[in-house]
């Protein structure tokens, strides 16, 4: 008895020993000013390095944590904490107000252009041993984040702080349902009659086409002109192998999605802390 049981540790021992974890090194490319759309992710990129996989996040803000290595492009971009303004557009018809947003959201992106003169990102570019196993990156109003996925031949995984655009529910196939879900540039709620299912039809129409008649060009050119990269946005961005969006169906309703599409509303929740106070009387 005392033999076999000595066996079985020995063999549980040396399993022990040969057994390894595989990290995988990661890029987070972030370029977006706005800190509420980086808050959401960031929880996801910190759970990752949590688990042992080597992690390098290009953004405007500090991932405050050890083991995320941040390259930081604070300062390349004008920052719209609390000093932007939309412009109103509440007495617009739909389709005029979902024009100005879009106006304003490629204006923004024109500026993310900025992120390829820090030299801590140049040197990253440059750097022909760097590779990484998985590009993360934000799909909102720029996809200069594609062109490292491109550059290092990496799989990517696509993220959305917002209720998916009409234009990354294209990438993956996923159905608008635009007679009953409204376009996230609508403004419009889930009960809506003959008309304004009309304007939501024509909203998410017209803003795809502004994004890829505007935006998608303009990035094509900047990516060839900043990387070399002689590359097919419309491709590329099809190629994407996840697309992770902050929502979740007992806040924006119950509505079909393909596989490649996963909702993760509230991942940027922590667990609440304890308040002092309180729990002296609890």
């Amino acid at each position: 008895m005392v033999n076999v049981t000595a066996m079985y540790l020995l063999v549980a021992t040396t399993v022990a020993t040969f057994y390894h974890a595989s990290a995988a090194r990661i890029l987070g490319v972030f370029p977006h000013q706005g800190y509420s759309h980086h808050m959401v992710f960031l929880p996801y990129l910190r759970t990752l390095a949590d688990r042992g996989h080597d992690v390098h996040v290009i953004s405007n803000f500090d991932s405050s944590h050890p083991n995320i290595t941040d390259i930081s492009i604070a300062g390349s971009i004008p920052m719209s904490n609390n000093n932007v303004t939309f412009p109103n557009t509440a007495g617009y018809f739909g389709i005029v107000g979902a024009l100005k947003d879009l106006s304003t959201l490629s204006y923004l992106a024109k500026t993310t252009e900025g992120l390829f003169d820090v030299p801590a990102v140049r040197n990253l570019l440059d750097d022909r041993t760097a590779s990484f196993d998985l590009v993360i990156a934000e799909h909102f109003n720029s996809e200069l984040p594609l062109g490292f996925a491109a550059q290092y031949r990496a799989p990517f995984v696509l993220l959305s702080s917002c209720p998916l655009t009409p234009w990354t529910m294209s990438l993956v196939g996923q159905p608008q349902h635009i007679a009953y879900k409204p376009s996230v540039f609508s403004g419009l709620s889930e009960h809506m009659d003959l008309g304004q299912r009309l304007i939501n039809a024509a909203v998410s129409i017209v803003s795809t086409a502004v994004f890829g008649l505007i935006n998608r060009p303009w990035s094509q050119r900047t990516l060839k002109k900043r990387l070399g990269l002689d590359v097919s946005l419309d491709e590329l961005a099809s190629n994407v192998s996840l697309v992770l969006v902050n929502t979740h169906w007992s806040l924006n309703g119950v509505s079909p999605i393909v596989a490649a599409v996963k909702e993760t509303g509230g991942m940027h929740i922590m667990p609440p802390k304890q308040l002092p106070i309180v729990s002296t009387y609890l």
